[in-house]
């Protein structure tokens, strides 16, 4: 696709439509519209936005049938400019704990379809914030949560009694 560059700003010449995987472009010239598919911009769009030089490398090796020299260059691609965009980080409003079991994350997965080798169908993770570790626990049935949440407490709480006794 052509355009005028006016000061800061350019204006397209011709107006582009999309169908799938084919750009279509009518370029006005002298008042005539001619059509041209644009193959080089559909390869690009194949090959997962590839760039210029390698869909050249690809034809000059005849890596692939049908690709074409791109000796005209690939047209603006919208999909490439965003994909260029940098991430937004995410806010730092994570809390960490100041002791321990003072935040405790878990989660449930479970009725899976395939047992364990000693027929659990439920699990559960508990991730204690503080020493930002992760204990996963096996259970049969959903109701044993509570009960897998107790013998968790008890294991951290004693070993930061001995972590304490050892420092």
């Amino acid at each position: 696709m052509r355009g005028v560059r006016l000061r800061t700003l350019y204006k397209l010449l011709g107006r582009t439509y999309t169908s799938g995987y084919v750009n279509v472009v009518f370029h006005e010239v002298d008042h005539v519209s001619s059509c041209v598919v644009d193959l080089t911009m559909l390869w690009h769009q194949r090959m997962g936005h590839i760039s210029e030089k390698n869909l050249r490398a690809m034809n000059g090796k005849c890596m692939v049938k049908g690709v074409p020299d791109c000796s005209e260059g690939i047209d603006f691609c919208e999909h490439c400019v965003y994909g260029k965009h940098s991430q937004v980080k995410f806010p730092s409003g994570a809390m960490r704990a100041n002791g321990i079991m003072e935040v405790v994350h878990s989660d449930v997965f479970g009725l899976v379809s395939v047992p364990s080798l000693r027929k659990s169908l439920y699990y559960v993770s508990f991730i204690e914030n503080f020493y930002r570790m992760t204990w996963f626990y096996f259970m049969k049935k959903k109701f044993e949560v509570f009960d897998r949440f107790q013998e968790f407490k008890a294991l951290v709480e004693n070993q930061s009694d001995m972590m304490i006794k050892v420092l």
